[in-house]
């Protein structure tokens, strides 16, 4: 059986309950879906071994994302082209895991496990590859670059603070301990972060291993700091500075931060978008649901200026596609120092340092700003993927149009002032007139 699976078809696979099934994706030849009777998935590559033309299955671990899934398997498969067997070569790799590494009842060997198998969310949807990763950086790992299906030890994290510690020697007073470690060095937000991680690897275990490890250490510890929605909303005079010191960055972050500014898409968004997700001669921009926080695939109209800056970008080398990269391989890192160094520059431009931003206040400030042009709110949410307050409930099942003109027409407007506020022309100005409440 073969078939281009989406996420959605994914999801609405339903298990044999007597065989195994497996299925061909179209989308990516040598890659198959595997359904199992009670109902578990998983990912297979099937190739024939280089040396004697003998077929060959990779599994991969847990069950990555689709296009995580898409990727891997692409690099596994070229690592066929160039002579290698990785079906073998990773069981050379795991019996040397087995053999040096910590077992699952070590802290770092249950982070490990609950990494690579942990696949399902609450609502029973595939966890995206940005959120485990994330959770992963507060554990304290980070894939693998040579072996992209794989966890490494990275930063400051749990896995570092407790190494070498049974997960049941780990109390209430040490995660505790933990947390006002992580909110002294890199603040309470950061903190709540990581409680919300070892809350859920924690919980994870107690879940499959009740009888020999039945409570969390997670338990009755609350989050460091309270938090409060951000409402910060960029003037035009702050928007203007931005877009100048972007421009005058240069290739990757400051054409990143343009496009955050004329989309409103969140910072990982643009950040990890490929190429293969752009229609040019359409005009579009298609982010897969697996690349959204919400999980749904959201069509982005794009303006003249959008198109003005794609057209500029350079095509990096490498297996990646992505937009902005310096390798080809991965997405851009340290944006801690870019951001210090636009905050810099615009403090030069202004006369005075900007008042504290994040990248995702850009988000709420695009969308303050398509009320500001006249946009009807329900147009302002589809231009950024929400689906909250004018659509709900039953309403929102059947309230399926896509808005694909009047977003359109919402973007080019707000080009258009962006355009206006960087070139100094007031007469296309629409004045500004305080902060936003949502985001």
């Amino acid at each position: 059986m073969s078939k281009k699976l989406t996420s959605i078809a994914i999801d609405k696979i339903k298990p044999h309950p007597d065989k195994r099934i497996e299925i061909a994706d179209a989308g990516k030849p040598g890659l198959y879906l595997v359904i199992q009777p009670n109902g578990r998935k998983s990912w297979a590559i099937r190739y024939r071994r280089p040396s004697d033309g003998a077929p060959r299955k990779l599994t991969l671990a847990g069950f990555p994302s689709l296009g995580l899934a898409h990727r891997l398997a692409q690099s596994a498969l070229d690592r066929v082209a160039e002579g290698h067997d990785p079906a073998r070569e990773k069981q050379v790799e795991e019996a040397k895991r087995r053999a040096g590494e910590p077992d699952s009842d070590s802290v770092e060997g249950m982070f490990r496990e609950f990494l690579d198998r942990h696949t399902r969310r609450k609502d029973k949807k595939p966890i995206r590859e940005r959120t485990r990763q994330a959770t992963a950086r507060f554990l304290g790992f980070k894939r693998d670059p040579a072996h992209p299906d794989k966890w490494i030890t990275a930063g400051k994290g749990a896995a570092k603070q407790w190494a070498g510690r049974a997960i049941k020697d780990i109390k209430a007073q040490n995660v505790r301990d933990l947390l006002d470690a992580i909110a002294d060095t890199a603040g309470p937000v950061a903190a709540n972060r990581a409680l919300t991680a070892l809350k859920t690897a924690f919980r994870w275990r107690v879940d499959r291993d009740n009888e020999t490890f039945p409570k969390s250490p997670c338990d009755g510890v609350k989050a460091p700091s309270p938090e409060e929605a951000r409402t910060r909303v960029l003037t035009d005079r702050e928007i203007a500075a931005l877009w100048r010191v972007a421009d005058a960055d240069g290739y990757p972050f400051g054409p990143m931060v343009q496009m955050l500014i004329l989309t409103g898409c969140r910072r990982d968004e643009v950040r990890g978008a490929r190429w293969v997700e752009f229609d040019l001669p359409a005009r579009t921009w298609s982010i897969p649901g697996a690349r959204t926080k919400n999980g749904r695939d959201h069509l982005m109209p794009l303006s003249d200026a959008t198109m003005a800056i794609l057209a500029a970008l350079p095509h990096i080398k490498g297996n990646s596609g992505l937009l902005f990269t310096t390798n080809g391989l991965g997405i851009i890192g340290g944006l801690g120092r870019a951001k210090d160094r636009l905050d810099e520059a615009m403090a030069g431009d202004l006369g005075a340092a900007p008042e504290h931003w994040v990248f995702h206040d850009l988000r709420r400030t695009f969308v303050t700003g398509l009320q500001r042009l006249g946009i009807a709110l329900e147009v302002a949410e589809a231009c950024v993927n929400h689906r909250s307050g004018t659509l709900a409930g039953v309403t929102a099942v059947y309230a399926q149009y896509d808005y694909a003109a009047e977003k359109r027409a919402a973007l080019d407007a707000w080009a258009r002032h962006v355009e206006a506020i960087v070139s100094g022309k007031p007469g296309s100005v629409v004045p500004f007139k305080g902060k936003a409440s949502r985001g």
